[in-house]
């Protein structure tokens, strides 16, 4: 049996995790990597004849002017997110997006900052509303921008004034287009999936290995690690199976590998299962379960019926005082009262 047979068995899963970890942590990188690196710097400190699209903010909202757009839930018809109008410094204007857990210290601010603009409140009664913000700058939509410019009667305004009133927005806590917990969760997911395909991986390169280690870790003396190799080496393999009268090497799974003695194989049988989706059938899958001595069982799989009975019939050639063939009675035998099991007769054939 090929020592990457259990590669070969088991890449699908191992790009498939491998690929979701890379695309996870590649969309939480960025905005990960700017939290942790970059250093943010406040509106007032920005040169807006310049590029600041994608500038990673850390600044003050000293007032909100007005609210000229919101998301509503149609379930709930409860509002969702709020884009605001605020000072960016140097006499120019930024919109300042708040989803629902922001919302209520913005709207909060847009009150006292119009009574403060109404002589109401004074500086020091306004600074108890105020608050930090973080986010990276983003271009506005063309719908947000359509509403954003009607706040300003856009087409009354000089091109001077239009200058001043930028076409961008700062999403509360949003940086690299990513939210704080967005950010952590798709990290975590693709730390998890990196980890999946890696254990895949080692496994299905290192397994082959480390199960002949194990056993001759376990093994008598007389058991060689030379009468071993020329046992893999030169014994044919059927369908994830190798054996003869003296070892049996199996595929696990797919992907894992385990070596022991034939005499310790105490049942083996033919598993189908059948697969539904909504009540359609949609295919079968086969496996030979073994179980061994020491009251683990074993499965390998294989493609169809046929190679599951060509498996079943070659374990029966070298493990004659194995039980073959599963019942119910058999299996409550073996989960509840294994010395009883073990007492029964060899060559015993349960019912298929």
């Amino acid at each position: 049996m090929s020592k990457y047979k259990g590669l070969k068995s088991s890449w699908f899963l191992i790009v498939l995790f491998l690929g979701i970890g890379i695309f996870m942590l590649g969309n939480s990188g960025k905005s990960l990597f700017t939290r942790a690196f970059s250093q943010p710097v406040t509106l007032d400190e920005l040169d807006y004849s310049g590029e600041i699209e994608g500038t990673y903010v850390r600044t003050t909202v000293y007032g909100i002017y007005g609210a000229y757009s919101e998301t509503v839930s149609s379930k709930t018809n409860s509002v969702k997110a709020r884009e605001y109008v605020i000072d960016a410094g140097d006499y120019h204007y930024i919109s300042l997006k708040a989803r629902s857990g922001d919302l209520k210290k913005a709207d909060a601010l847009m009150e006292a900052s119009f009574d403060y603009l109404d002589g109401k409140i004074d500086s020091e009664a306004l600074e108890p509303y105020q608050f930090e913000i973080t986010g990276t700058i983003q271009p506005l939509s063309s719908k947000s921008l359509q509403y954003y410019h009607e706040f300003f009667d856009w087409y009354q305004l000089d091109d001077e004034v239009k200058e001043s009133i930028l076409p961008y927005y700062v999403e509360i806590g949003e940086v690299a287009g990513m939210d704080n917990g967005t950010m952590w969760g798709l990290f975590a997911i693709g730390v998890a999936a990196t980890g999946l395909g890696m254990f895949f991986l080692y496994n299905s390169l290192t397994g082959y290995e480390r199960a002949v280690r194990k056993f001759l870790k376990s093994a008598p003396d007389s058991r060689s690690e030379e009468r071993v190799r020329d046992f893999l080496s030169h014994t044919q393999e059927l369908h994830g199976l190798q054996i003869d009268r003296n070892f049996l090497f199996m595929l696990v799974g797919g992907a894992g590998y385990y070596l022991d003695l034939p005499d310790h194989v105490v049942w083996m049988y033919k598993r189908i299962t059948s697969h539904r989706y909504n009540g359609i059938p949609t295919g079968k899958t086969y496996g030979v379960n073994i179980a061994f001595a020491d009251h683990k069982q074993r499965e390998i799989t294989v493609k169809d019926e046929q190679q599951a009975d060509e498996v079943i019939q070659a374990l029966a050639s070298y493990c004659p005082r194995a039980i073959a063939g599963y019942s119910k009675d058999l299996d409550n035998l073996y989960q509840k009262n294994y010395n009883q099991f073990l007492e029964l007769r060899y060559n015993q054939t349960g019912q298929s």
